[in-house]
């Protein structure tokens, strides 16, 4: 009986979730890691008013990669894309290409100063990327920042709650190091 409950905390059961519920666990564990829960918002505002939705916006950021633009499959105008929170400031939102492209080009910028003066850069690269030295590397910077500064208290809620590998993933860290989190 002893093994099995020790089995049970060692391997987690993988649990079926819509692209959606991925999406809301990836936003909350931002929000836990930086203390604001960001959403991605666009409205068109040139001509049908349309509100897209969270999918919407990130498959269109995929296809329209220029700055923090999104063509509306509505009208084919164009609508800006914001992340955006109950408790601080909205920010742009950046398409993936567009926050690689700002990364090379202020490589030289530390994570202090990108957490605070470019605030559109730094969300935009842990909401595409999980964290920021995956986002150097997709960028082809060399770089060994740490994204979240006191991680290991502020994850305790999502210890049992999603699983190691989507922890390991945004933290940036092995898998294995999570799940020894998990057990103690």
């Amino acid at each position: 009986m002893g093994s099995q409950k020790k089995d049970s905390q060692l391997h987690q059961t993988p649990i079926v979730k819509s692209k959606e519920q991925l999406q809301d666990d990836h936003e909350w564990l931002l929000g836990l890691l930086t203390g604001v829960t960001y959403t991605p918002y666009a409205k068109c505002h040139q001509g049908c008013s349309k509100v897209f939705s969270r999918s919407e916006i990130l498959s269109l950021q995929l296809e329209y990669t220029d700055h923090n633009l999104i063509k509306c499959n509505n009208c084919t105008f164009t609508a800006q894309t914001f992340l955006t929170s109950e408790s601080v400031r909205s920010a742009a939102f950046y398409s993936p290409a567009w926050t690689l492209k700002m990364l090379k080009m202020k490589r030289e910028h530390k994570l202090l100063k990108l957490r605070h003066a470019d605030f559109s850069d730094y969300f935009s690269a842990i909401y595409h990327f999980g964290n920021l030295n995956a986002a150097f590397q997709k960028a082809g910077i060399d770089s060994e920042v740490e994204t979240f500064p006191d991680w290991k208290e502020k994850i305790i809620p999502a210890l049992g709650r999603l699983p190691d590998a989507k922890l390991a993933e945004v933290l940036g860290i092995k898998e294995h190091d999570v799940r020894k989190l998990r057990l103690t």
